[in-house]
């Protein structure tokens, strides 16, 4: 009887491996997919950028335009995920390229997004992975919506206004959707 049970305790243990390695191992391949640099590139980019950078603010005007055309955004998503994604992507891309950060590679624009937005770069690449990885195969919806979520909080850093007092500097000025957290 005893052991039975180890023999199912040592079978147990070894489908939870299995299943880590694989998780692991699909992780690996979505950010290499989208060939997202890794943290050590992040960081090279970081004392490489010390330099000065012109960044552009936007308009009012054109926040408000980008802030509409993310509810079209959403809107795809919840009719199409896969076109939503894609559509979310393409938008938060645009927006920091009007912002003023590169338009070359994605590597380019990692870098320098991760100057300004620490907190938002990690889900940002792998929501570029899981979009370049939708292109090649369809992804599980929970993929898609974790990648969505990604482009969204960027994308809601992105178009925040700045603020300019020390108090409001700490203080979340804009929310796509207020009262609900992702």
């Amino acid at each position: 009887m005893w052991l039975g049970v180890w023999i199912v305790l040592v079978a147990v243990a070894a489908v939870a491996a299995a299943a880590t390695v694989r998780a692991h191992r699909r992780r690996a391949e979505e950010l290499a997919a989208a060939d997202a640099p890794t943290r050590r590139e992040l960081a090279a980019g970081r004392r490489a950028a010390l330099e000065p950078r012109e960044l552009r603010l936007l308009a009012p005007s054109q926040r408000a335009r980008y802030v509409d055309g993310w509810r079209s955004v959403e809107a795809t998503f919840a009719g199409d995920p896969e076109a939503g994604v894609a559509l979310a992507d393409h938008t938060t891309r645009a927006l920091a390229v009007e912002l003023g950060y590169p338009a070359g590679s994605f590597h380019d624009l990692a870098a320098e997004l991760a100057l300004d937005f620490p907190d938002e770069i990690d889900d940002f690449c792998l929501a570029r992975a899981i979009t370049v990885a939708n292109e090649q195969r369809p992804m599980a919806y929970r993929q898609l919506k974790r990648a969505f979520k990604g482009y969204r909080a960027l994308f809601s850093s992105l178009a925040a206004p700045i603020r300019f007092t020390e108090r409001e500097r700490d203080t979340r000025f804009f929310d796509l959707e207020p009262g609900r957290r992702a």
